[in-house]
């Protein structure tokens, strides 16, 4: 059996494997959220439909100051915001790679620059 890349534990990865790995959960979390934003005006007008059904004289600016007042609706504001937050600390978790990535080229570069310096002068 031949191991892969991703076999490797975190730390033995390359840097590109890392990234790739973190970039796809980024992805999952960053669709989460922009779906739960996408359908924030959809379930707010099907909670408003729901409350005029149950009270049909209710006007659609009544329905909507009371869904906005529910402890329902706070709760699904707050999972929006939630999902959000996740997505950021994840982009911001690429980010850190990044800047790995970019150490790990200088340190590269000061390497080589200090050999040539060593043989340069003996």
């Amino acid at each position: 059996m031949k191991a892969g890349v991703s076999d490797l534990s975190a730390e033995e990865q390359p840097i590109s494997e890392q990234y790739r790995l973190h970039a796809e959960v980024w992805t999952d979390a960053e669709a989460a959220a922009d779906l739960l934003e996408q359908l924030k005006s959809v379930v707010l007008e099907q909670k408003k439909c729901a409350l005029i059904a149950e009270n049909p004289g209710m006007s659609d600016a009544a329905a909507e100051r009371l869904v906005k007042a529910s402890p329902d609706w706070e709760l699904h504001v707050r999972e929006i915001c939630d999902a959000r937050g996740t997505a950021n600390k994840l982009r911001q978790g690429l980010e850190v790679i990044r800047m790995q990535h970019r150490e790990w080229i200088a340190r590269n570069a000061d390497a080589r620059q200090e050999q040539r310096l060593m043989e340069m002068h003996p």
